[in-house]
């Protein structure tokens, strides 16, 4: 080997400490997290139907994390629950879990990876925007788009750049919103990320027609909806449109106003966006307001009530009942709209909102101006202007003050970039410093270890013993591996014994005891009532027993690797039609009803007999868990690239602990069916370790005394 020069060997010292005093000393360690099971309650949490269950999973995670001290745990649950109850409208309980999680977060940074931070930062800036805290919202989209710029999350500096925009838009500072609508517009073309763009052109419309320049945003609006359109960006095509019905209502022209609601409508019926219909509604009733169609708006204004009554939102049922009182007023029917107003006034008691009082006062003048009262019309009059100035005064001077703090902020934010880029200038400095001072140190230490040649010797010692003690922990720990999969071997082994001499030996026993009562009473007896009830115990018995060795047989073989994985195209009916044969005996015996639904045109890559296996089992499962009368129905969904197969029933079910054994327990569990059916509990563990062959798994819904639906995937082409 071609020795070293001396200056390489300085250079290479110098490295050397280089690298341990500027990369390897800072490195803190941390202590491992515990066993991080809380995310099973928040994946639970995201596939809950409703907000209390999703919420109750989210607590169950926060608990189980507090326990363990998992404080990544603790955090990613409050981020969750602060998520859920921001989509509901909740923004000062979504605040304390926000909170929280940002507490944690700065407390022990290396938690999260420098995305999720930006992300968190984004939804908690979103909730204070929800909650008209602007000020603050800026504040954390600032650090999100930091983040974003510093790491290059180039879609998350796109998404703040823009809600940083609609802070400014919602304080009626159209350059500056503009400014960053324009920047996030320019972010989403060098992504090339067309739902970016749509929205971004959404928000230039917007701005421009706060502005007046109507034409303009017109324009704005075409082009975003065009590119919704194309890619099929279902929610944005809704409020697009309906946008462009609110400038086609200000350009006076109600016919095109009412054609871009009714698709808004359209589109948020496929989402089932109940708050968006009950907006696009509304607006649809104003067209024909407008127009003095009275009972149409009268249908429209109805259907907006419907979706907030669905939602809850008492803010805008209290508005759809002003409308409404407006509307009868215009046709005549004082009466209807007194009552309309007073259903308002009702609500507004506990909401106590100065806007809807405003409105209350104005069209109760206009109700009192039509029933000649007036005094009272006046009176209501001065005290709906008396409030109106009132609340455009408060809402201007906080809105001047939010835009001084936001412009403070932004001033602020920028002088921290430049300071933060001011300390990157001087470490780099320090490490300069650094990397001359430690060339230095080596040429001390090269003269060094150049006078203590007998060190080399000493070297070549240690590496040789160095060597012999890895190769002895290398034997160490091939002897480690032979004896855990020793133990694993008896532990089959006594697992193997225990089924041979207990749950084989019962149905043997059956089947011995009925044969000889059987001989007997052919011999003396003849009554063919007790001979056919003989009969079909020793059968049931036979059919016991071979599921038993079945199973028993080939868990043995999986278990000793015996079994060869050779997949080839099959039909999943022909598969479930065979397998519901073999069934249909003991499900006739109980008056279960076995019913195939399968398409006959899904087919699966699979091995035939690991195939049948899985079927065989879970069906004869569903039948011995389900009570007389019930059913068991096999279905299957032909997915992009994989197939998944459901077999379900409406027996007795099971608890979630019962699932979890089942799941994730490698031991065997087994309990009596609904007839005191008993088993060895080898079938579902035949059927999860064939699943993994296939690369697919088992899945458990189920709810106690309802019925269990087991489904497992298997994907169309297995990668052998």
């Amino acid at each position: 080997m071609k020795k070293l020069s001396g200056f390489s060997r300085i250079w290479l010292i110098g490295l050397g400490i280089h690298f341990l005093i500027v990369i390897v000393l800072p490195i803190q360690t941390v202590r491992a997290a515990p066993q991080q099971d809380y995310r099973a309650f928040l994946d639970s949490a995201k596939k809950a139907k409703n907000h209390s269950q999703k919420m109750n999973f989210a607590r169950q995670a926060l608990n189980l994390s507090k326990n363990n001290n998992n404080r990544k745990g603790v955090a990613s649950s409050y981020y969750e629950m602060g998520k859920l109850e921001n989509n509901q409208g909740n923004t000062e309980r979504a605040d304390k879990y926000f909170h929280e999680t940002i507490k944690i977060m700065k407390d022990t940074p290396q938690l999260f990876s420098e995305r999720k931070k930006a992300l968190i930062y984004k939804n908690y800036a979103d909730n204070f925007n929800s909650m008209s805290s602007y000020h603050k919202a800026l504040k954390y989209y600032l650090q999100s788009k930091q983040l974003a710029e510093k790491n290059g999350f180039k879609e998350i500096e796109m998404n703040t750049t823009r809600k940083i925009g609609n802070v400014y838009y919602y304080l009626n500072d159209h350059d500056k919103s503009s400014e960053h609508y324009y920047n996030s517009l320019s972010i989403a073309r060098e992504i090339d990320n067309a739902r970016g763009i749509a929205l971004a052109l959404n928000n230039i419309a917007s701005n421009l027609q706060a502005s007046g320049k109507l034409d303009e945003a017109l324009e704005n609006y075409k082009k975003a909806l065009d590119i919704a359109r194309q890619k099929s960006f279902v929610e944005v095509i809704g409020f697009i449109s309906n946008n462009m019905g609110s400038i086609y209502m200000e350009k006076g022209d109600p016919e095109s106003a009412h054609d871009y609601f009714n698709m808004g409508i359209s589109y948020a019926n496929k989402m089932n966006d109940y708050e968006s219909l009950a907006i696009y509604y509304n607006n649809i009733a104003s067209v024909y307001l407008r127009k003095e169609q009275f009972d149409e708006a009268g249908q429209f204004y109805r259907k907006s009530y419907k979706y907030y009554d669905k939602i809850g939102n008492k803010r805008g049922i209290a508005n759809v009942y002003l409308n409404i009182a407006n509307l009868k007023l215009k046709a005549e029917q004082q009466d209807s709209a007194n009552f309309y107003l007073e259903k308002a006034h009702t609500i507004n008691q506990k909401l106590n909102s100065l806007s809807i009082t405003s409105s209350f006062y104005n069209t109760k003048h206009k109700y009192y101006m039509k029933v000649d009262s007036f005094e009272k019309a006046l009176d209501l009059f001065k005290r709906h202007k008396k409030l109106e100035d009132s609340i455009l005064s408060t809402d201007t001077k906080d809105k001047i003050a939010s835009l001084n703090d936001l412009y403070a902020e932004e001033e602020q934010q920028t002088q921290y970039n430049k300071l933060k880029e001011k300390q990157q200038e001087l470490r780099l400095y320090f490490i300069i410093v650094v990397i001359l001072a430690v060339i230095i140190i080596s040429f001390v230490i090269y003269a060094f270890f150049k006078q203590r040649n007998w060190n080399k010797r000493l070297k070549h010692q240690n590496i040789r013993v160095k060597t012999q003690q890895q190769e002895l922990a290398k034997k160490n720990e091939e002897l480690y591996e032979s004896q855990k999969k020793l133990k694993e071997v008896d532990k089959d082994r006594n697992q193997l014994f225990s089924i041979i001499s207990h749950d084989l030996r019962s149905p043997f026993n059956s089947l011995l005891g009925f044969s000889e009562m059987l001989v007997e009473e052919v011999r003396h007896g003849k009554d063919f009532e007790s001979i056919e009830m003989m009969s079909e115990n020793i059968y049931k018995s036979s059919m016991q027993l071979f599921e038993l060795i079945q199973n028993l047989l080939e868990w043995a073989n999986s278990e000793r690797g015996k079994i060869q994985f050779k997949p080839e195209n099959v039909s999943m009916h022909k598969i479930a039609d065979e397998n519901v044969s073999l069934a249909n005996h003991m499900a006739q015996q109980k008056g279960v009803n076995v019913i195939n639904n399968i398409d006959r045109s899904i087919a699966v890559t699979a091995d035939v007999n690991m195939l049948n296996t899985i079927m065989r089992n879970l069906i004869f499962n569903s039948v011995k868990f389900t009570s007389e009368n019930g059913y068991v129905r096999i279905s299957a969904e032909d997915l992009n690239n994989e197939v998944k197969v459901y077999i379900e029933d409406n027996g007795m079910g099971m608890s979630q602990e019962e699932k979890d054994r089942i799941l994730y327990s490698e031991d065997t569990f087994s309990k009596e069916g609904t007839n005191k059916e008993k088993g060895a509990g080898l079938g579902l563990v035949l059927v999860k370790s064939f699943l993994s062959k296939h690369q697919g798994q088992l899945d458990i819904e189920s709810t106690i005394n309802q019925g269990t639906t087991f489904s497992f995937s298997i994907p169309k082409d297995i990668t052998t």
